[in-house]
């Protein structure tokens, strides 16, 4: 297993460090005898495809990272999508055994691989939403998770909050701009889970020579709508009280600011074997 650099993030009014274990892009795959001769040419491919030299399948890649959480007990594991590979039923049931025998606090948002590619906001609430309900807390697209500046978790008089918000169509809703925007008029930090990264000045062009495409940036190509510009320019805002950003989907490790002093830590993929530690200490 690649293990990071921990980073900090500090974050006012907090009288104890709050640890956020951060895994991306795991695309697990798996068949059952069952399982149609299309889910099982899915899996095999997917095996070979996400599995770097010397390195174990992806499901055992997960049920690593995930016993390395469960062994250094983070106050939350930070899922930002692509978990699985493609929403087959065996790949679904295998990521909901892991998740329960894992016995780790986590959130859990979804990436563009969760629903087999971008899918419109009503076909995602419609068929998506309710399959990963069960697995995110009932809120797949918008969850929250306060802790007190003690560091324990709370829904109330929180110190700072984790957000996770779904963003893997390359759009944010209207509904969840709405909702990012009513928790910030609470003036608290907000670290911010995506799973496509904001677009700035300062990661485009390292994306760009990596991929040779926009693709993998939220915020810019012909697809964004004038809510999902406005939802990144709020976030980039002082308004939006975002300290800070864990984000996916581009397979490898970048951190680079999205406002001054601010900073969006995009992790390489949990099929690599990478997880990051992600240090909310108090402010001096």
């Amino acid at each position: 297993m690649n293990y990071s650099e921990s980073v900090t993030v500090s974050i006012p009014g907090l009288k104890r460090e709050i640890r956020l274990a951060h895994i991306t892009d795991c695309h697990i795959s798996a068949s059952t005898p069952q399982s149609d001769q299309f889910e099982k040419e899915a899996d095999e491919r997917a095996k070979k495809q996400w599995r770097p030299d010397g390195r174990p399948i992806p499901l055992d890649s997960l049920c690593e990272l995930l016993d390395f959480c469960s062994q250094t007990q983070p106050d939350l594991t930070v899922m930002t999508g692509d978990m699985v590979d493609l929403p087959f039923p065996a790949t679904f049931s295998a990521l909901s055994n892991v998740l329960q025998d894992a016995q780790v606090p986590y959130l859990y948002i979804f990436g563009n691989h969760e629903t087999g590619g971008p899918v419109s906001f009503e076909q995602a609430n419609s068929v998506f939403y309710p399959m990963y309900a069960p697995l995110t807390q009932g809120k797949p697209d918008f969850q929250i998770v306060g802790f007190d500046k003690y560091g324990n978790r709370t829904t109330e008089n929180a110190a700072v909050y984790v957000v996770g918000l779904d963003d893997s169509s390359k759009k944010v809703s209207p509904y969840h701009f709405e909702q990012l925007r009513t928790l910030s008029l609470l003036n608290k930090p907000i670290i911010l889970c995506i799973h496509i990264p904001i677009a700035t000045q300062n990661n485009f062009q390292p994306i760009l020579d990596h991929w040779h495409s926009p693709y993998f940036l939220l915020g810019y190509g012909e697809e964004t709508d004038e809510t999902t510009l406005e939802f990144c320019r709020f976030v980039c805002s002082e308004q939006s009280n975002v300290a800070a950003i864990l984000c996916g989907h581009i397979h490898f490790s970048l951190t680079t600011e999205f406002a001054p002093g601010r900073m969006q830590f995009d992790a390489a993929p949990g099929y690599n074997g990478f997880v990051r530690l992600v240090k909310l200490v108090p402010a001096e």
